[in-house]
């Protein structure tokens, strides 16, 4: 949802004034170790736009070519607890990410393949869409289900999925064009609970969150988001479930985070044409188009 503004004002820049004076927003994190994940987030940028044009050539001679992605086998996740024991355990280690499809381009594969070259050790979840509504219908019926799925845009319905799948298990959620800059375990601090991203100007985002179960500012996030569904004063899911409910949220919590220059990036492996291009129209800016981003009522 945000690879537009995150490319904006990109001129090539080594490194400026303004991003020494955000290095060091977690608690024991060196300026070194910063410096370093900003350097490498330019390295990997440069590596993904150079893949770009054999990206293309691929498609060219292999058009309906796709690459399965699927959530690791290893031990099922533990249902969130309730005892003090659990709820003070660092944030999981464990990956989630969502599509319409589990089968993807060449472009989104790849940045799958950075992803978990960067979280080794980290169990991978995937979602598609029909999964995701399955999950929200089971963990969490009742009001929260028939609200979500008052929600007709499938990057709206990912909005709030990620951070109830969150609430309940815990761990990292990255969008599907998405990737780090940096190992994972060098990111998220061993004594962290919870990790944002903001952009230079301070702005906040959510295609990049770590949580651990039943955190309160997931908690609240979720609340708010459910609020403006039943009760909308926009007709625009970057209102209504996106960053602007995390701008205001956020605003109201303490909390640690992270620039995002120096955590995980958007939008240089893949492309809109590369991540939509088994769904015509199927960005959310065009969706918003067509049809209403809440039904009046629960189908």
């Amino acid at each position: 949802m945000d690879d537009a503004r995150e490319a904006a004002g990109d001129s090539g820049k080594i490194l400026v004034k303004e991003d020494l004076g955000l290095l060091n927003m977690v608690p024991g994190q060196s300026k070194r170790d910063a410096i370093a994940a900003y350097l490498g987030g330019r390295g990997i940028k440069f590596l993904a736009n150079g893949l770009r044009p054999i990206f293309y050539l691929h498609y060219w001679l292999f058009p309906n070519q796709r690459f399965l992605l699927r959530s690791s086998v290893n031990k099922p996740i533990d249902s969130a607890s309730s005892n003090a024991e659990a709820l003070s355990k660092a944030i999981p280690k464990i990956v989630w990410q969502t599509n319409y499809t589990n089968k993807v381009t060449l472009p989104i594969k790849a940045g799958w393949l950075c992803n978990r070259l960067l979280s080794s050790g980290y169990d991978y979840k995937f979602h598609t869409t029909d999964m995701r509504k399955d999950f929200v219908e089971h963990h969490f019926p009742g009001e929260t289900s028939r609200l979500y799925n008052r929600l007709t845009i499938g990057a709206a319905q990912a909005d709030l999925w990620r951070l109830l799948v969150l609430y309940k298990y815990g761990g990292v959620y990255m969008d599907i064009d998405a990737h780090l800059v940096w190992p994972l375990n060098r990111i998220i601090p061993a004594a962290s609970s919870a990790l944002f991203l903001r952009y230079k100007d301070g702005g906040a985002t959510n295609y990049f969150i770590a949580s651990r179960q039943e955190h309160p500012i997931i908690k609240a996030l979720i609340e708010e988001i459910l609020r403006r569904i039943e009760n909308p004063q926009s007709d625009n899911i970057y209102e209504i479930t996106g960053p602007t409910v995390f701008q205001a949220v956020l605003s109201e919590h303490e909390h640690s985070w992270r620039f995002s220059r120096h955590t995980c990036l958007q939008g240089n492996f893949s492309n809109k044409f590369f991540q939509y291009i088994d769904k015509p129209e199927g960005h959310w800016t065009l969706e918003q188009k067509s049809h209403r981003a809440i039904s009046p009522e629960t189908c």
